[in-house]
């Protein structure tokens, strides 16, 4: 009898699990450059090695709001990149890139950032494909739990 308790316990938690929000919210400080921050960010699918894509929406008070994509393959700055929610319209952004190429942070102006953040908060996949000199590189987010986090930040 404990033995199926247990089991049955178990299968719940797996099946919860799996329906957990995949976005989350989180907030930190750098005190040799000397400003904070707060991040919203969502963990993404994408082909081996970079199965673990993170679309990160960054609100700090020396740089202001800064959406990135990091824990990718490298790119760079004459690259680009489009994407899309749901079933929308294909989005095209041009970005600039880590030193170490594998974090962009996207080009945006004010209406565009306020464009995205709306599509992030109402829809439920969110689509990015990368097109560098030498390849395609597709990745998919889900929104579960987007909104939530993007609402803690400070717009």
């Amino acid at each position: 009898m404990k033995k199926t308790i247990t089991t049955l316990f178990a299968l719940l938690i797996l099946v919860l699990s799996s329906y957990a929000q995949t976005w989350d919210y989180y907030t930190g400080g750098n005190k040799f450059e000397g400003f904070k921050y707060e991040v919203a960010a969502g963990m993404g699918e994408g082909k081996f090695p970079y199965n673990e894509p993170l679309f990160l929406i960054r609100n700090s008070d020396k740089f202001g709001l800064e959406f990135m994509l990091s824990g990718i393959n490298y790119c760079g700055d004459d690259d680009i990149l489009k994407m899309y929610v749901d079933d929308g319209e294909v989005l095209k952004y041009y970005f600039s890139t880590s030193t170490d190429g594998q974090t962009l942070f996207l080009n945006m102006t004010k209406e565009q950032e306020k464009q995205i953040v709306s599509l992030l908060k109402n829809g439920s996949k969110l689509y990015v494909r990368i097109y560098t000199n030498s390849n395609i590189w597709d990745y998919k987010f889900s929104l579960t739990g987007s909104t939530v986090s993007i609402n803690k930040l400070s717009l």
